[in-house]
């Protein structure tokens, strides 16, 4: 999929944000999203380079990006516990 699929979807969902809940809502929700996406691709990154330590890798795919952006950190340790029991 093209990078303006993405961006068009990603409008579309601001939109709805600020239509149904108003701007001061749609900026505190957005603010919510963002800081969990960051905290949770910083806690891939950091299992992963503690990881390596003990030969132990995650990888960082649109899969694991989507679950650790959306539910932050206990995103990132429902990933590791569901690697470490099926592997």
């Amino acid at each position: 999929m093209s990078p303006f699929f993405y961006f068009l979807i990603a409008g579309i969902i601001i939109c709805l944000f600020i239509l149904f809940g108003g701007v001061k809502k749609a900026i505190h929700w957005l603010t919510i999203l963002i800081t969990r996406f960051f905290m949770g691709i910083f806690a891939l990154f950091f299992i992963n380079v503690l990881g390596s330590l003990f030969a132990y890798h995650l990888p960082i795919n649109l899969f694991t990006a989507i679950v650790s952006g959306l539910l932050g950190i206990p995103g990132v340790i429902v990933l590791f516990l569901i690697d470490y029991i099926i592997i």
